[in-house]
């Protein structure tokens, strides 16, 4: 009898540790696939510029995919037509310069002074 209750227990303990590992699973899968979503989301609305001027007028393109993004005679007249176009995009220009809502002008920024934590607990 007592190595049939033994049995029992090893089984239910088998039981318990086989749910915990495959809850583990199916959350880490989860998390993964959300955090591909984000990443893929942050990928569509984040643009690295590329700005050339042929004639009176400028013209940007995404500098990854070579995307046309917008055009005009001045940057105030593309940062206007990007405002149209991109309403909730980040356009990061050469130069350590950012183009984003809500103000649309050009700033600086230093990605230096940005601390990173690469620790994923």
């Amino acid at each position: 009898m007592q190595i049939l209750t033994t049995l029992v227990e090893f089984f239910l303990v088998y039981l318990l540790v086989k749910f915990v590992i495959s809850f583990g699973e199916t959350y880490l899968q989860q998390k993964a696939d959300r955090d591909l979503k984000i990443l893929a989301k942050l990928d569509h609305i984040t643009h690295r510029v590329k700005v050339e001027k042929h004639g009176q007028y400028f013209y940007w393109f995404d500098s990854d995919d070579d995307e046309f993004l917008a055009q005009g005679k001045t940057a105030e007249e593309v940062i206007a037509n990007l405002r149209i176009r991109f309403p909730d995009h980040l356009f990061f220009l050469p130069d350590q310069k950012i183009v984003r809502g809500p103000d649309w002008s050009i700033k600086n920024y230093d990605l230096g002074s940005i601390k990173v934590d690469v620790n994923t607990n």
